[in-house]
């Protein structure tokens, strides 16, 4: 039984290609990122946006509700959320772009509420 180096997926033993991902088989062996890795970051860019919303909202008390902290939130959201771009994962993209969403969204509102003051 042989596994892609990319994906993981079983692949037939003379494959060049990966059947379900196109990499090559062939040359130097890589240490691919694990597919939970990918979706847990994922899954922490879209946390971190709904956090930078609740800051903003006021909402989240461990946060402290601040429009410096729903800033700094979607910042680090909007980051963590585009080094998902490259990745496999579908789970962990979904998320990350939620996240990256929301990030831009805590933002935006931060700047109009500076405009409206």
């Amino acid at each position: 039984m042989v596994f892609c180096r990319a994906c993981g997926k079983e692949i037939d033993e003379t494959a060049i290609h990966c059947s379900h991902c196109g990499t090559s088989q062939s040359g130097e062996i890589t240490e691919p990122i694990k597919k939970s890795q990918s979706e847990f970051i994922g899954a922490a860019s879209l946390v971190l946006g709904v956090c930078s919303i609740l800051a903003f909202a006021g909402k989240s008390t461990f946060i402290g509700g601040t429009s410096k902290s729903a800033v700094y939130g979607g910042i680090v959201t909007i980051l963590l959320g585009s080094s998902q771009f490259k990745k496999k994962s579908k789970f962990g993209k979904f998320n990350s772009i939620v996240g990256i969403s929301f990030g831009l969204l805590a933002i935006l509102a931060v700047v109009g509420k500076m405009k409206g003051n």
